[in-house]
């Protein structure tokens, strides 16, 4: 998110964009991504709205789709856990719902008749 408001006022008086940036793993190697933008101003303005999703359209294929692939090549596996990663406290909702899917496969796992 970013957003600018006149010094002094209080932020909902401001401009703001609200960003979400969502991958979603459609194979072992395929990842689709979906981004959202929202304004708050000029919200009519189709001149702006087709500018802002050519600028974000160009930061994705030249930014964070080389990066994301060049990330996916290097770790070589699709266990992330077996890497040793570094967290960070924004990780903690991705990390927990990794470890509750991990924990229902190998309970789902282990109710099938061998």
């Amino acid at each position: 998110d970013v957003g600018v408001t006149e010094r002094g006022r209080p932020e909902a008086e401001g401009l703001y964009i609200h960003m979400v940036h969502m991958l979603t793993p459609i194979s072992m190697n395929q990842t689709r991504y979906t981004w959202i933008a929202a304004r708050n101003f000029l919200q009519d303005n189709n001149e702006v709205s087709q500018a802002m999703q050519a600028q974000i359209n160009h930061a994705f294929m030249n930014e964070d789709e080389p990066m994301i692939e060049a990330v996916a090549n290097n770790m070589g596996t699709h266990d992330l856990f077996s890497l040793s990663p570094v967290l960070l406290p924004a990780d903690a909702s991705g990390v927990r719902a990794r470890r509750i899917l991990k924990m229902r496969i190998e309970q789902e796992a282990r109710a099938l008749p061998l």
